[in-house]
């Protein structure tokens, strides 16, 4: 698909071995091209897995404090005061 691409892009040459090099120089570009935007990605997914790692470390300081509060003793409602004293 790149060759047919690159052939109706690039005038052919007359010589075999200029036609194979263009070819293989374009093919390459392509490669330089889909390596740099998958360099991205992973730089996106990266920085995505380092604010989910900072989320989840806040989720569990949240749900260690929740713990403590329900282990201390249950209140019981015979001690609250009606809300008219």
């Amino acid at each position: 698909m790149i060759s047919k691409t690159i052939g109706a892009i690039m005038p052919s040459t007359s010589n075999p071995f200029e036609q194979r090099l263009t070819e293989v120089e374009s093919q390459l570009m392509y490669l330089q091209k889909s390596v740099d935007d998958l360099g991205q990605v992973v730089i996106e997914q990266s920085q995505q897995l380092s604010t989910q790692a900072k989320e989840i470390a806040r989720l569990k300081n949240e749900i260690s404090g929740l713990g403590d509060s329900l282990s201390e003793a249950p209140r019981r409602l015979e001690d609250d005061k009606p809300p008219h004293y």
